[in-house]
Parts: structure tokens; C-alpha cells; sequence
């Protein structure tokens, strides 16, 4: 229970940090500054003054005026960014486009997506400029490493963490969405996981073996290649969906820790945001072997989609077998019992008739 409300307390700051206006992030009028962000609102770094560590801008505006200094790195997601001032390390504008004037100077690399600077602009930087056609920012599924994961070369550190929360933000996303449309497939999978977890792993396992196997075999006739394109696809949806059920059992065992009722999707959502951050931030972390948690997740999640699946198809067999629409839309029994089950009729006694006493 204390683990519990350790980890609950460290989402809670984590989310109360970002939710916080921006001007109370930086509002500290020293001539140092240490790292910032920028969470929707307003940022201004004045002439003389020095950021010691990087700026993010989410969704924000930023402006750095002349003789100003930032140490660190620059990254601008969905807003904007008026450099005047220098910045040591790099700067990188994601759905937002950073403005470099005269006075500006980057002294690292320029990546823009979504953008592309000036020929004027691009004076102003010592390192180099990639634009959104040579930058690398895919969002890839795999059944062997973090899925899905999003890469961005040449900046391990930052980058490595902004992938890293892309990555678990966007299957929390897909896991409310998916949830919320389709609850009754996710908790017959969350059934099976807590059911049979050793034969969701192992069937997962054998999956993976025999399925591309036989994928590969079938696009050697050519002819069947689409079928090869589906069929990966559709087991890299079977993982997906696996992943999310598994967040769902966490979401599940959470809410009734702190005996909440939830929306399954919120639980879903939840439980996968807990799930990815920990299995991907793992897998990062620790180095050659860290790859196996989100590995063994995605078989644990890929074999129980697959038993849901039967268990499902079986329950309609057997409800098939028992039971036949009439015309009027209702259901009668097709079997019928054997004349040896059928109960001896028992004739019903006729009442005695009263005694009559005679009368003198």
C-alpha cells in the first residue's frame, strides 16, 4: 500500500508541474536561471540573463532578447520561439517554428518539423540545419523494442526523454480511445490475462515464432504479398491491443486499491500510462537486457488477444448448438430430452369423496 501511494504522489507532482502556468515556472527575476518549461503560456528571458540548462516551450511562447543566454538547448513544440539572444546548445521546433533575427546566434543544430528557416536565418547558426524532409522523427512499431517509439537522431538525451513521453502519452491516448469504443473486447482480454497469464506468454511466444514464418513463406508466391501486409499489420494491432488490456488489468487492480470507481477508459488509460513508462523507460535505462520487459509484455498481451478471440468464438459455438431463433425472435431450446429423462407422468388422484354420517 505504501508503494501505492508513493507512485500515485509522483504522478500527482508530475502532473501539477505541468499544469501550472507558465509564468509561475518562470517568474524568478535572478540573472541565473536553471532549467525551464513552459507549459501554455508566456516566457521572456531578459538581456542579461542566463538559463543554465535547456527551455522547452510546450505550446507556449518564448522570447529570448538581445544579450540574453540559454547554456542549454531550445525545443519548441506547437508554439513559437524570437531569438535574439545566443544559445549555446541546439534548437528544435516541433509543430512550431523558432524565429532567429539579427542578433541571434546557435552555436549547435537547427531541426525544424513542420517549418523551415530562412536562408537569412540559417547564417545565424555555427551548426547545421535539417529541415522535416531529412530529419528523423517516425513513429515505429516493433515487437522486439519499445513500440511505439519515437526516434530523433544526434540528441540522445532530451530527445531520448521527449520520445519517451511521446511514446507513453500516445498509447495512453490509444487506450482511452480504444477502450472507450470498444470496453467489452478489452475486458475479456483483461479476463484472460489475469486468467491464464502463463498460456497468454506462452501462446504469445509461438505466435511470434510461427506467424512471420508463414508470412514470409506466403509472400514468396508474390500473389499473396497482400495477404503478408495484412497479416503483420493485423498482429501488430493484436500486440497493441494486448498492451492496452494489460493497462487495463493495472488501471482495474489501481481503482480498487484506492476503491475509486472509474470509467473503464480511464482505467485504461491510466493503467497503460503507468505500463508503458515503466516497461519503456526500463528498456532505455538498462542496457542490453532492459529491451525483454516491453518484449515479454507484448507476448503476454499478443497470446491473450489471441485466447480472447477463441473464447469468444467457442461461447458462440455453444451458443449456437443450444439455442435457434424462432421467427418471432425469440429462443427455444433445440435439444430436447431423451424419453429416459423425460419424467414419468403421474396421474393425478382423485380426491375421496367426505364421509357422510347418516342421519336419524
Amino acid at each position: 500500500m505504501y508503494r501505492k501511494l508513493l507512485l500515485f504522489s509522483c504522478l500527482f507532482i508530475l502532473f501539477t508541474t505541468l499544469a501550472l502556468p507558465a509564468q509561475a515556472l518562470a517568474g524568478s527575476s535572478n540573472s541565473e536561471l536553471n532549467d525551464e518549461l513552459v507549459f501554455g503560456g508566456n516566457f521572456t528571458l531578459r538581456s542579461g540573463q542566463t538559463l543554465n540548462g535547456d527551455l522547452v516551450v510546450f505550446g507556449g511562447s518564448a522570447t529570448l532578447e538581445d544579450g540574453s543566454l540559454v547554456t542549454g538547448s531550445v525545443v519548441l513544440i506547437g508554439g513559437n520561439i524570437l531569438i535574439n539572444g545566443t544559445v549555446e546548445g541546439s534548437v528544435v521546433g516541433i509543430g512550431g517554428c523558432p524565429t532567429l533575427t539579427s542578433t541571434a546566434s546557435v552555436r549547435g543544430d537547427v531541426v525544424t518539423i513542420g517549418c523551415q528557416l530562412s536562408d537569412e536565418e540559417k547564417t545565424r547558426v555555427a551548426g547545421s540545419v535539417r529541415s522535416e524532409e531529412d530529419a528523423f522523427f517516425p513513429i515505429r512499431f516493433e515487437l522486439g523494442r519499445s513500440f511505439p517509439g519515437v526516434w530523433i537522431t544526434h540528441y540522445p538525451t532530451i530527445w531520448g526523454i521527449l520520445g519517451l513521453l511521446f511514446s507513453v502519452f500516445l498509447l495512453s491516448a490509444l487506450a482511452i480511445g480504444l477502450v472507450a469504443i470498444w470496453p467489452t473486447g478489452a475486458e475479456r482480454t483483461a479476463r484472460v490475462i489475469v486468467r491464464q497469464p502463463w498460456a497468454s506468454g506462452g501462446l504469445g511466444c509461438l505466435t511470434l515464432i510461427i506467424a512471420p514464418i508463414t508470412l514470409i513463406l506466403l509472400a514468396i508466391t508474390v500473389i499473396l504479398i497482400p495477404v503478408t501486409v495484412m497479416g503483420f499489420l493485423g498482429l501488430a494491432l493484436f500486440t497493441l491491443f494486448g498492451w492496452i488490456a494489460l493497462g487495463l488489468v493495472i488501471g482495474q487492480r489501481l481503482a480498487a486499491a484506492f476503491r475509486q470507481d472509474w470509467h473503464p477508459a480511464m482505467m485504461a488509460g491510466t493503467g497503460t500510462f503507468i505500463l508503458s513508462l515503466v516497461a519503456f523507460g526500463i528498456s532505455r535505462a538498462v542496457v542490453c537486457v532492459g529491451w525483454m520487459v516491453p518484449f515479454v509484455v507484448s507476448l503476454l498481451g499478443l497470446g491473450a488477444v489471441i485466447l480472447a478471440l477463441f473464447d469468444r468464438g467457442t461461447a458462440r459455438a455453444s451458443l449456437a448448438t443450444v439455442t435457434v431463433t424462432s421467427g418471432t425472435g425469440s429462443a427455444s431450446k433445440v435439444e430436447s430430452p431423451t424419453p429416459e429423462d423425460q419424467p414419468v407422468p403421474i396421474a393425478p388422484s382423485t380426491p375421496e369423496p367426505p364421509n357422510e354420517t347418516p342421519t336419524d
